[in-house]
C-alpha cells in the first residue's frame, strides 16, 4: 500500500475560500486465501471501491448585502478515477474516471440564527455506478447509479 494526500487552503482575501486537496493510492493484494482464488480474485485484481487518483476544488465567498445579511456562494468540483465495485473484478462493475460539481447559495443574518439554503448536486447530472455484485451461481450482475442532478431549498432556524 502506498499514497500520498496534500490538502491546501487559501484565504487570498478576508471573504474568499479557496481549498483544494489531491490524493494518490496503489492498493494491492499481498496474499490471497484458497477461497478468495477460487472466486476468481487474483493478485493482479484491483481492490474494489479504490481509485488510484481522487482530487478537486472548492471556493466560497461572502458578500455583505443590506440589513446585514449576508450570502455564502460554494462551488466545489471532485474527480475520482476508475474502480472496480467488486472484488473479482466483473468489467460490467467497473466504473470509469468521473467528475462531481455541487453548489449552494446560503442568505443568513448577522447573529445566523436563521438560514436559507439553494442547494444542487450533481449539477452535470452524471451517470456513476456507486455499488455492484456479481453472483455468478445464479447468473446475476447488479449495479446501482447513483442519483441524478438534485435540487433542495432548504431553511434553518436555532431555537
Amino acid at each position: 500500500l502506498e499514497g500520498a494526500e496534500l490538502e491546501l487552503g487559501f484565504r487570498p482575501i478576508d471573504d474568499l475560500r479557496i481549498n483544494i486537496y489531491a490524493g494518490y493510492l496503489d492498493a494491492s493484494y499481498d496474499s490471497l486465501s484458497p477461497r478468495a482464488l477460487q472466486s476468481g480474485i487474483t493478485l493482479a485484481s484491483r481492490l474494489p471501491n479504490t481509485s488510484k487518483w481522487q482530487y478537486g476544488a472548492s471556493i466560497s465567498y461572502e458578500f455583505a448585502l443590506s440589513e446585514g445579511l449576508t450570502l455564502r456562494p460554494h462551488v466545489d468540483w471532485s474527480y475520482r478515477s476508475s474502480l472496480e465495485l467488486d472484488a473479482a473484478n466483473e468489467p460490467l462493475l467497473r466504473q470509469s474516471g468521473y467528475s462531481l460539481v455541487n453548489a449552494v447559495l446560503t442568505l443568513t443574518p448577522p447573529d445566523e440564527r436563521w438560514a436559507v439554503s439553494l442547494s444542487g448536486r450533481n449539477l452535470t447530472d452524471e451517470a456513476y455506478l456507486v455499488s455492484g455484485i456479481a453472483q455468478y451461481n445464479i447468473g446475476e450482475i447488479e449495479g446501482q447509479y447513483a442519483r441524478g442532478r438534485e435540487w433542495a431549498l432548504s431553511l434553518r432556524y436555532r431555537f
